[in-house]
């Protein structure tokens, strides 16, 4: 329940009636998978994702990509942290994929019990169930944003993601475009990210907290 409601607070997808999906979308629908896990701490957490693999056939892994910090440029950003005795933090963003807007038409669908707990949700939603084969209930979702699963959402995430920090003045490397910087107080202050980790430093403890409480 707490992870649908994530998804419906956040406008992840809206229900949309057969009729009203194109044709040429109506064998691309991506079947919802619900994840049930037990963390560390003996946290019982859900994760609802995209079975994205049909979207292979015709979705190009060059479209797909996503840059990720190299291996080459996280060492060195460590070295030189440990050499001028840098403040570090690492931190990592919640509901990642779901802060980037789908740039595509991709249409999602519930089936059964996840049907039932979309009700619970939003009552609304009963107005847009129907019966496929061998009557099972469906609900018929387009998605508003990157859900994880589907092979765009890695790449969208990036793209939102940056616009932060260039838009507080960082440049990008051109080597490594996960790697940032910025001269705060005479000093470089650095931003690694790794799909939704990320790694700052700066000699200054006060410039590091800045940014987290940008991001």
């Amino acid at each position: 329940m707490k992870e649908y409601k994530q998804l419906h607070d956040l406008n992840v997808f809206q229900p949309m009636k057969m009729k009203d999906i194109p044709i040429e979308e109506r064998d691309k629908v991506l079947r919802l998978i619900t994840l049930i896990k037990e963390k560390r701490t003996g946290q019982i957490k859900g994760r609802a994702c995209a079975d994205g693999r049909p979207q292979r056939a015709y979705i190009s892994r060059e479209e797909a990509t996503s840059p990720t910090v190299s291996f080459e440029s996280l060492i060195t950003s460590m070295m030189i942290d440990a050499y001028e005795n840098c403040d570090v933090a690492t931190a990592d963003v919640a509901g990642t994929f779901l802060k980037g807007d789908m740039d595509d038409f991709v249409m999602a669908k519930l089936m059964n019990e996840e049907v039932d707990i979309m009700r619970r949700v939003e009552p609304k939603y009963r107005d847009y169930v129907i019966r496929g084969k061998n009557g099972r209930k469906i609900l018929l979702m387009k998605l508003n944003k990157a859900l994880y699963g589907c092979m765009k959402s890695a790449i969208i995430w990036y793209e939102t993601f940056v616009t932060t920090p260039k838009d507080l003045g960082f440049k990008l490397n051109p080597y490594d475009p996960c790697v940032a910087n910025l001269k705060a107080n005479g000093k470089q202050l650095t931003i690694a990210c790794y799909v939704d980790d990320t790694k700052i430093s700066h000699e200054e403890p006060r410039v590091v907290t800045w940014l987290l409480n940008q991001l």
